[in-house]
């Protein structure tokens, strides 16, 4: 059952953007910054620039650790957005390896449909094209010009339920969503999940890739903390959202992308079979103290020494 609640986050919120409990934990307030990706010319230095509140806060109630103030998603990622998923060879083969994993690990046949939300470049679905795949790409920026011109289908726009409705009335239903370092990106965080609920097929799988809260206690990451990062996931609230958004939670697992990240493997319907690496994780969360309220004391602290 659908119990997402209608609001774009843009602005300041005093609501857990998953429960909308209002019983949040300070953990650090770390002042005003800069949205990070907004590079700055030569000319622009001489104007004044613009900054927004950055403050971390915790949910008492579900767990989900998440920033209490939202910059419009179109300041952050606009159209000379600079970052660029294919830009190393390294990187690019990294993408393509993912993708024949996903594959083999749910044993998609040839010629399923995968699309891929904040699709950048088209690196990722490259590699699910190679192994005979049909892609479509989602993409705000003009980076959709360059996926495109190497041959990855890409829809130039942000992703949403009437942009789902339109992929779905002209290609069908996909067997796979992925979104690489989106998910915890978007302010319209039920668009974005009504959305992907729409495109797949009974039993289809969304497969997403966030910062892991739990890196970030342990390596100190607070460099991690910026406006592009909404929310910052373990996986006790993301096994209540997914439930609340019709989908099991069926794996997870943690990967070294950018200091410590964690794929989560969501499949449309409920009671479908969960791997023992969910429990697994869970436990270690717990062990930690990943929902202990003096763990964030402990590591506001932490990031004040270091500062």
């Amino acid at each position: 059952m659908d119990k997402c609640v209608d609001k774009i986050l843009i602005g300041h919120s005093d609501s857990c953007q998953i429960c909308t409990s209002r019983n949040l934990q300070q953990v650090i307030d770390m002042g005003f910054f800069a949205p990070c990706d907004s590079l700055l010319t030569k000319d622009m230095l001489k104007r004044p620039e613009k900054s927004y509140p950055l403050n971390l806060v915790r949910c008492r109630d579900c767990g989900l650790v998440q920033i209490d103030y939202a910059v419009d998603g179109k300041e952050l990622f606009y159209p000379e957005y600079p970052y660029r998923s294919g830009i190393t060879e390294t990187l690019k083969k990294n993408l393509h390896g993912i993708s024949s994993h996903m594959v083999d690990k749910l044993g998609l046949a040839k010629n399923s449909f995968v699309i891929d939300i904040g699709s950048n470049d088209g690196t990722i679905l490259e590699g699910f094209k190679n192994t005979g795949m049909r892609v479509l790409g989602v993409e705000a920026t003009n980076i959709a010009d360059i996926a495109n011109s190497n041959g990855i289908q890409t829809l130039k726009e942000f992703f949403s339920l009437p942009v789902a409705e339109k992929i779905v009335n002209k290609y069908g239903k996909a067997s796979l969503v992925t979104a690489a370092n989106v998910f915890a990106h978007v302010n319209d965080f039920c668009g974005l999940t009504r959305g992907i609920n729409h495109l797949l097929e009974e039993g289809g799988v969304f497969i997403s890739e966030s910062h892991y809260q739990l890196d970030i206690l342990e390596t100190l990451q607070y460099d991690s903390i910026y406006h592009e990062h909404l929310r910052y996931y373990l996986i006790k609230p993301l096994i209540k959202f997914f439930a609340d958004q019709g989908f099991t939670l069926i794996d997870a697992e943690r990967i070294p992308n950018y200091g410590g990240s964690i794929r989560v493997y969501a499949k449309k319907g409920s009671n479908h079979k969960v791997s023992e690496n969910v429990a697994k994780l869970i436990e270690l969360e717990e062990k930690v103290g990943a929902y202990q309220e003096d763990t964030y004391k402990e590591f506001a602290e932490r990031i004040e020494k270091s500062r």
